[in-house]
């Protein structure tokens, strides 16, 4: 029999992990459990196709599950990096669909050369992104490696506009990094009519994972990390969730910079950096028959 060939490419590649997922999985797979409807709903937003017209694509990231990591990927085309602005996007779209279930994501980003199907990946795409959420993203961010951070440093643009000042992607100190908490409606689907009340489901998940935890504790902490973030784009997004209250930490706040913007007081100033509206966005789910739970 002959062998399939291998197909190498530029890919964006993201691995995911999802903290504290396995006991979670495990009630699952009751299937008439609470927690088994919420896995099948955050699968359906793992899975939905991205319409990223703006970006000259269509396109539905590679996608594939290893117990609680989500391994997703998208060709790199050959003048504007969509597969990786396409992997970003729906990178914040799981990760607003696990914090509403109570979970953190951490996770790394790479560009690089792999070959993807859906049941497996290979090459130093997926290696990087691996190691990178490893042993670099540390907190509950999803961190862009070097190769990937390349292609926001040098002034990569689509139409005109540098892809690093999109707000899907901001600066923690010297690392580029996801904007996971970002509320636009590309990204929060059909929370979009009221975000504060959103923000304020967060506030309060956050609030009670601080609240299971002793300072020092190392769950804590990312917890933590997720408080001081979800202040700080509270900060910036004044527009639409300004009202929701802040997190009391016991530390000082966490600097974070969008794009090439730092202290910028109009609160308005995010708008020339949405992803394109209507165009990157949840598709929308069946809607469910009467009786049907």
């Amino acid at each position: 029999m002959k062998a399939e060939a291998i197909n190498f490419e530029m890919r964006a590649v993201a691995f995911l992990d999802i903290l504290g997922f396995t006991d979670f999985v495990r009630q699952a797979e009751d299937q008439a459990s609470e927690e088994y409807r919420t896995l099948c709903e955050l699968k359906a937003v793992v899975e939905a196709e991205l319409d990223v017209s703006e970006f000259h694509i269509k396109l539905k990231p590679t996608c594939t599950y290893i117990s609680d990591s989500i391994i997703l990927s998208a060709p790199v085309s050959s003048e504007d990096y969509s597969g990786l602005v396409g992997v970003a996007i729906k990178s914040i779209q799981i990760a607003h669909q696990l914090l509403g279930m109570g979970f953190l994501l951490r996770g790394g980003i790479s560009v690089d050369k792999a070959a993807h199907n859906a049941s497996n990946i290979y090459g130093s795409g997926y290696n990087n992104a691996y190691e990178t959420e490893k042993d670099k993203a540390i907190n509950p961010r999803i961190l862009l490696d070097e190769e990937a951070a390349k292609v926001l440093d040098n002034d990569n643009a689509y139409q005109g506009r540098k892809i690093r000042e999109l707000s899907t992607f901001l600066k923690e100190g010297d690392d580029w990094i996801v904007d996971t908490l970002n509320p636009h409606s590309s990204y929060i689907g059909d929370n979009t009519q009221d975000p504060s009340r959103l923000f304020e489901d967060y506030r309060n998940i956050i609030v009670e994972n601080l609240q299971k935890f002793p300072l020092g504790n190392k769950v804590r902490g990312k917890w933590e990390w997720m408080a001081g973030f979800f202040n700080d784009r509270l900060e910036r997004y004044r527009v639409g969730i300004g009202d929701v209250e802040k997190i009391a930490l016991p530390m000082p706040p966490t600097h974070f910079r969008q794009g090439d913007a730092d202290e910028i007081p109009d609160p308005n100033w995010m708008r020339p950096y949405h992803a394109p509206g209507g165009t990157a966005r949840i598709n929308p789910t069946p809607e469910k028959k009467p009786g049907k739970s």
